[in-house]
């Protein structure tokens, strides 16, 4: 009966190191997945490399059209404490709502929601933030959260590349005040 087996006349030491290989193999193939997706699964929003994608098409089309965007940073403190992947989710669905349809909402780094907003102007963050902060406060009342808000406007194209708009953000970010807004013009 053993005989039928495949493997079954290979020695344990054998059987292992193939297990180590396929442990490899599944190993390549996740990071080449985490490499080309542009959704986070624990969310449903874009993930890191969405962003980028998203900063891109609106950096192209400010270039084309002169139509500012911005960047809207938002920490929640709570997500890195509660490691809560149902309130990421929750968070992340409430941000795309409250978005346009041509905006985009991404998550970073587990405790950063990132909305990329198509046509913003210098006056109308006040309006987007409390709409936004509106939207996460009521939907999260059984579980209080914190959210620190930066916006960074962009009206001209910078000499910033999409990964220097993020990490840019994410510095303001860890600036953030607990109340209020931090907006920052970079065009200016």
């Amino acid at each position: 009966m053993a005989d039928d087996v495949p493997g079954s006349h290979e020695s344990p030491t054998e059987l292992r190191k193939q297990l180590g290989q396929l442990r490899d193999e599944i190993a390549d193939l996740r990071l080449s997945l985490d490499v080309l997706s542009t959704i986070d699964l624990a969310s449903g929003l874009l993930n890191r490399n969405g962003l980028l994608e998203s900063i891109q098409s609106a950096l192209n089309w400010l270039r084309r059209r002169n139509e500012p965007f911005g960047l809207m940073g938002i920490r929640v403190p709570e997500l890195a404490r509660q490691s809560d992947d149902e309130l990421v989710r929750h968070l992340g669905a409430v941000l795309s709502s409250t978005l346009r349809a041509v905006d985009s909402a991404a998550v970073l780094e587990e405790v950063n929601l990132v909305g990329v907003l198509r046509e913003l102007t210098l006056e109308g963050i006040p309006q987007v933030v409390a709409r936004v902060r509106e939207a996460l406060g009521g939907a999260t009342r059984a579980t209080p959260i914190t959210p620190r808000f930066v916006v960074v406007l962009v009206r001209r194209p910078p000499s910033l590349l999409p990964a220097d708009l993020i990490e840019r953000l994410t510095e303001l970010l860890d600036e953030a005040p607990l109340v209020g807004i931090k907006a920052i013009d970079l065009s200016a």
